[in-house]
């Protein structure tokens, strides 16, 4: 019998991370269990992988989930706000001196995401990123370097695959299922829980960069003299979102159901802050406009730093840059920004895979401590 794996992903982004990867654990016959909370149920629960919700779970008990599973390591994703649901299982897996991995799924908040309630740091013994660039900047917010492996994200690798799929056919059928007239011109903002995460501390918010890039879109289209659909992806932490009426040119309407990719993919232009959505939206070849108007501090969104992606810092350079967004035809920014996020992601399920199985198996590489 192989040594089993135990899982615990708390938020979305994490739980789409490692969907590929516990599927091959699990076709191995090495899934010893799944633990989620709330949002990464919510990804779960689009694929066949059984889990315990973690209200099942409660602080205290994770010891014992580990052992009723009988886990020989640990995979996790991260999180990163209050007292994130992961590190208690790993703190309760190094106790028992299980080996523990945990893939950090984007380009930010690296450190904090180790962080407990109480301010303690718990670390895993591996700490696994999208790419050599995130292991540097992750080395730099005070991460051990030993610990850090460039493994790529799994969810990238198989969104590129599932988009070379994606032809003309597929994206009628999906407007029709979502209600989005074939030839409209179609805009998706991907919100985030700005708010709730940073507070005032960015510079702007989710709701005011909504109602900007609405005032904004309305004038692109009235120079462009046609009328647009904004569709609105709110991310499943946002607790109050902000709710906008339409426009003379611009239909506003939710754009929650249906699969993500296939609005990314369906859309003529994404539109968001620092969204995840975003990265996607670009490493597919989709047109991407980051709005952080009035932005205090770093840019967080990885493509925009490295040119693969347009931001705008400035609130009266949103429409000018909207309408040059619709207006030219679909590009892929910089070749070698994208060869470079394309290729992190190639190979990402086979490595996280492996990575996994040797935690599972005590096979760690490396002598991470």
């Amino acid at each position: 019998m192989l040594p089993l794996l135990g899982s615990v992903v708390g938020d979305a982004g994490g739980a789409e991370a490692l969907v590929p990867v516990l599927e091959s654990v699990a076709c191995q016959g090495a899934l010893g269990g799944i633990v989620a909370a709330p949002p990464a149920a919510d990804v779960l629960g689009r694929t066949g992988l059984a889990f315990t919700p973690a209200a099942e779970v409660p602080p205290g008990k994770e010891g014992e989930w580990l052992d009723s599973i009988g886990a020989k390591g640990l995979l996790t994703s991260t999180s990163w706000g209050a007292n994130p649901i992961e590190l208690g299982f790993v703190e309760a897996a190094r106790e028992r001196q299980l080996p523990t991995a945990a893939i950090i799924d984007f380009w930010s908040n690296y450190r904090a995401r180790f962080v407990a309630a109480n301010g303690a740091l718990i670390l895993p013994d591996w700490i696994l990123v999208p790419d050599e660039g995130a292991a540097l900047e992750a080395a730099r917010d005070g991460l051990p370097v030993d610990r850090l492996v460039a493994a790529g994200n799994p969810h990238y690798e198989r969104l590129l695959g599932r988009s070379l799929a994606f032809g003309p056919d597929e994206e009628v059928a999906f407007r029709q299922s979502v209600g989005v007239p074939g030839k409209a011109t179609l805009i998706v903002f991907a919100s985030q829980p700005i708010r709730e995460l940073y507070g005032e501390t960015l510079g702007y918010t989710e709701g005011g960069v909504l109602t900007e890039v609405r005032q904004a879109l309305q004038q692109a289209m009235e120079w462009l003299g046609h009328r647009a659909v904004l569709a609105v992806r709110n991310h499943p932490r946002e607790r109050d979102p902000v709710q906008l009426s339409s426009t003379a040119d611009v239909t506003v309407r939710l754009g929650n159901g249906g699969d993500p990719l296939e609005w990314v993919l369906s859309a003529d232009l994404v539109v968001g802050m620092t969204s995840a959505l975003l990265v996607q939206a670009s490493l597919i070849g989709g047109r991407v406009l980051s709005v952080q108007p009035g932005l205090v501090g770093i840019d967080r969104l990885p493509t925009n730093r490295i040119g693969l992606t347009e931001a705008v810092y400035e609130s009266e350079a949103i429409a000018p840059s909207l309408y040059r967004a619709l207006a030219r035809p679909a590009h892929l920014g910089s070749g070698r920004a994208l060869q470079r996020l394309r290729g992190a992601a190639t190979g990402a399920t086979a490595r996280v895979t492996q990575i996994a199985l040797d935690v599972a198996a005590g096979q760690l590489i490396g002598g991470a401590v």
